[in-house]
């Protein structure tokens, strides 16, 4: 072989040679740009679309309306209730609704009987607040009457001094009557007494300002006679008990009437007492006249 043929063939291999080289060098910084742990690039953050859906935050108090009076509140209440409110004949007839200073704040409440649209044997009594940094505020509502299983009476009135009170009994398994002041209940305190503010005899002793259970448990009669969570004795039960009957100045709402097992014909308390006269609005009544306050603003 010739020289010349023999420096060919030479320069050919090293061009191979260094061409191998270059491959192999570009593979191995591949290798290491593929690696999750390279440090030779670094991934540049990732825009968020500017078509991404923003999560919804819920708006608070989106539901409150304002109102310039509790005549307009009121008005818008019970429009809104207006079946509730008259469902049915055996408590709540054509409405029974008042509107009084019952809590002794200087701006009138909202008190009506109302029919749970899903029950139709119960009625409730729910009292409304008005304020204008608050709007309408439930300050109360619980079960007053029950028609099936032996039945109940209430009595709902204001005190010669001016105290919300309710008279409520329940004739069922157990004779379980009493007197409650009615004050304005937080919404903890409304989620924890709902039906048994007065409605069972197991519930609420201490609010009681004077309360008589009996129920039956062998061999005799369980009867007991308690002031504010506190045994007392039959006779001063008895005091107290006619003290708190004269301190009635008012009804707003009271059960049915003598002749259907009404609170004059059943409760002991009331049977010797000339009946009182409810003062409440019907429906129509109450929609006339805060009609015609708000005309008058």
């Amino acid at each position: 072989m010739s020289s010349l043929m023999r420096c060919l063939i030479l320069l050919i291999v090293a061009c191979f040679a260094v061409l191998g080289s270059g491959c192999s060098k570009d593979n191995k910084l591949n290798a290491e740009t593929d690696s999750p742990n390279s440090a030779i690039v670094e991934e540049e953050p990732i825009e968020k679309c500017d078509s991404a859906i923003e999560p919804i935050v819920p708006q608070e108090d989106i539901e409150r309306k304002e109102y310039n009076s509790y005549f307009e509140a009121y008005l818008d209440v019970l429009l809104e209730n207006t079946q509730a409110l008259t469902a049915l004949p055996r408590n709540i007839g054509e409405g029974k609704i008042a509107i009084l200073d019952v809590f002794g704040d200087g701006t009138p409440e909202l008190l009506y009987l109302y029919s749970p649209l899903d029950d139709a044997i119960s009625d409730n009594l729910k009292i409304l607040a008005y304020s204008k940094t608050e709007g309408v505020t439930v300050a109360f509502d619980s079960h007053v009457f029950q028609a099936a299983g032996g039945g109940n009476n209430f009595c709902v009135y204001v005190t010669c001094d001016g105290e919300l009170m309710i008279y409520h009994s329940s004739n069922n398994y157990a004779t379980v009557y009493g007197f409650w002041p009615i004050t304005a209940l937080s919404e903890v305190e409304q989620r924890e007494v709902n039906e048994l503010y007065f409605n069972n005899y197991f519930y609420n002793d201490n609010a009681a300002q004077l309360r008589y259970a009996a129920w039956y448990e062998e061999p005799d009669d369980v009867i007991s006679y308690m002031q504010y969570g506190e045994e007392i004795s039959e006779e001063e039960f008895n005091k107290i008990a006619k003290e708190l009957m004269e301190n009635i100045d008012s009804v707003i709402f009271q059960s049915s009437e003598i002749g259907e097992y009404g609170l004059y014909e059943r409760e002991e308390l009331w049977k010797n007492i000339p009946p009182f006269e409810a003062e409440f609005m019907t429906y129509d009544e109450a929609i006339v006249w805060l009609k015609e306050q708000v005309a008058k603003q």
